[in-house]
Order: structure tokens, then sequence, then C-alpha cells
């Protein structure tokens, strides 16, 4: 297999630089199914077609780092690791609107996207999210590319991760292709490794949300809450490398 980049930075540009409409609206629209609501054909669904000028304003920067291209850098590395294959997994780059937005609630967002992308997946697309809420660099386009794309690659090799081990897994895999970052043991992620170790065959969607994204996360939406804080399954994922 590999993986290509799809541009859809002017595309985006393009939608938001429409009045803001209900044919700015429509127009996305037709962009992300192609006129057909059951399928997908640009992997876009990360944006929200009727965000603010904000948005498109942090776009720009984007293009400006020359997001797509540093994409296709990183792309053209992955595929020298990969066996070869006539399967292509296409990549467009997603940001997303914190700030606002019934959709965009970033824990719920990132959580999706990381870990439920099957509705891109089963077209054949990876869509790397960016966050209006972060500073976005250079660096971090080339390591959230790779973080997305590895991901990718762990479904095509192990099918969607179903239990809490399955979803640890997925990240461990991704975080050793990644450069290492430097970890410290504590007694908050101790606690972390007595909940996995208590709940890895858990396929209770709750209680993941919670061990990746902490109490606070689970608390903001009414679900339960495990005594999750700062340090999170991410954080055991790094541990565990």
């Amino acid at each position: 297999m590999k993986f290509q980049l799809m541009p859809v930075l002017s595309l985006m540009e393009e939608i938001y630089r429409m009045p803001f409409s209900q044919e700015r609206f429509q127009t996305y629209i037709r962009l992300l199914n192609g006129g057909d609501k059951n399928r997908l054909a640009v992997p876009v669904g990360g944006y929200n077609p009727m965000a603010k000028e904000s948005v498109l304003n942090k776009l720009l920067e984007m293009k400006n780092l020359n997001a797509e291209q540093i994409v296709e850098e990183v792309l053209f590395e992955i595929n020298n690791k990969l066996e070869e294959s006539e399967k292509v997994m296409r990549v467009g780059l997603n940001l997303v609107d914190d700030f606002g937005g019934s959709w965009s609630n970033k824990y719920q967002t990132s959580f999706e996207s990381i870990f439920q992308f099957n509705g891109v997946f089963n077209y054949d697309f990876c869509a790397p999210y960016f966050w209006m809420s972060e500073e976005i660099t250079a660096d971090l386009i080339r390591e959230r590319t790779m973080a997305y794309t590895w991901r990718t690659v762990f479904w095509l090799k192990n099918g969607r991760p179903e239990t809490l081990e399955e979803h640890l897994n997925q990240e461990i895999f991704v975080l050793k292709k990644l450069p290492k970052i430097e970890t410290t043991t504590s007694l908050e992620l101790e606690k972390l490794n007595q909940l996995f170790i208590k709940n890895k065959y858990s396929t209770d969607r709750d209680l993941i949300f919670n061990f990746f994204y902490g109490d606070k996360a689970s608390e903001s939406f009414g679900y339960v809450a495990y005594g999750v804080g700062a340090c999170t399954g991410f954080d055991l994922a790094r541990f565990l490398i």
C-alpha cells in the first residue's frame, strides 16, 4: 500500500471566501460527498463550513507553512517503509474549529478522529486533524501526519480497536514510529496502569474515552469518571514503548 496527498486546503479556502450563507454550506456538502449523500468524496469532515474569518486566517497560515508539501515529504518517507501494493490511502488535512460549533468539541472530535475514523478509513482516506486552539508549526504538521498515517496502517493490519487493550496497543504502535519523548514514572501513572490492567478487555466506550481523555472530559458529557486526571492513556502509551 501507499499514502498519497489529497490537496484540500485551497478547496476549503475557496469555500471560506464565499459569503456566509446557505450557498456556502451547500458548496461544502457537495465537496464532501460529491453529490451523493451516501459517500465520502473528499476527506474534509472535520471542517466547520460556517466558521468565522479566524478559521480562514489559520488555514492561510497552514498554506504559508507549505503544509501540504510537508505532508508529501512525510508520506514519501512512510511509503518507503511499507510493502508495495495497489492499495492507495489518500491523505487530506483537516482544520477543526474547536472554539465553537456543536460538532467541534475537542475531546469528542479528537477521540473520534483517533479511535473511530472508520468513516474516512472505509473510503481509503486518512484525515490528520489540526486545531484552531493550537500553534501549528512545520514540526507539528510532520508529527501529526505521521501519527495519523501510522494509525491507518495499524487498522489495516489489525482492524479497528475494540477493547481498551487494543486502543492502547494502537497508540503504542504509533508512538514507536515517532521521535521518542522522554517520560518518567509517577504515582498517577501507576494508578492508571492498574486501571488498565483491571479493564484491559473492556469494550465500554465511556471507560475507554475516560482512560484517554480524563475525568474532566468525561464529566463534560455526563460520562462515568474513573479517577483519571492529567495523566491519561496517551501518557501511559509513551511510558510503555
